[in-house]
């Protein structure tokens, strides 16, 4: 429940926090299929209306600090807090990652990554390039100073999950 939800996030103060829900009661999931998609893709959105928020909490208080609008169609689903205060959300939909300031809500900078479903994102220890993975197969390497996206990798269909060592030499991706 929420309120457990908000309590752990204030006693533990998580620097990221992934909703991995979804339709657990196989039965209902086959009996109402856009119900269970609905449901597993609400974190960016519905298959009728797909989201274009991201929601910024106070995580000691639970409660909304600010909803930035990324933008119809956009589907905000990866998201990179760096130590600066900056945000780094994949927008599947728009096939780019946005740069947002957390303190002040407001998007800094858009870059284009060219490929469908930019999926989730990772970054260097030093906050200088950003990684994000495609599921048609691709991890594309952004540099953050200039925006500029620097290398395509081929990694195979499918990679969804992606981190970077803490020593920045390996991105290891799923």
């Amino acid at each position: 429940d929420l309120a457990s939800v908000l309590r752990v996030i204030k006693l533990y103060r998580p620097a990221e926090v992934y909703n991995l829900a979804a339709q657990s009661f196989v039965r209902a999931s086959w009996d109402e299929p856009a119900h269970t998609a609905d449901v597993n893709a609400s974190g960016y959105g519905t298959t009728a209306e797909p989201g274009r928020y991201v929601t910024l909490l106070d995580a000691a208080t639970g409660k909304t600090n600010s909803k930035i609008d990324l933008g119809e169609g956009s589907r905000p689903h990866g998201l990179k807090a760096l130590k600066e205060g900056r945000l780094l959300v994949t927008a599947e939909g728009k096939r780019e990652l946005v740069v947002l300031d957390a303190g002040s809500g407001k998007i800094l900078s858009r870059i284009p990554t060219g490929k469908d479903v930019s999926h989730m994102v990772t970054a260097s220890p030093d906050g200088r390039r950003a990684y994000v993975s495609s599921l048609t197969g691709v991890v594309t390497v952004i540099d953050l100073g200039t925006g500029k996206v620097v290398q395509n990798v081929e990694t195979g269909k499918g990679a969804e999950g992606i981190d970077v060592t803490p020593d920045g030499r390996i991105v290891g991706l799923f």
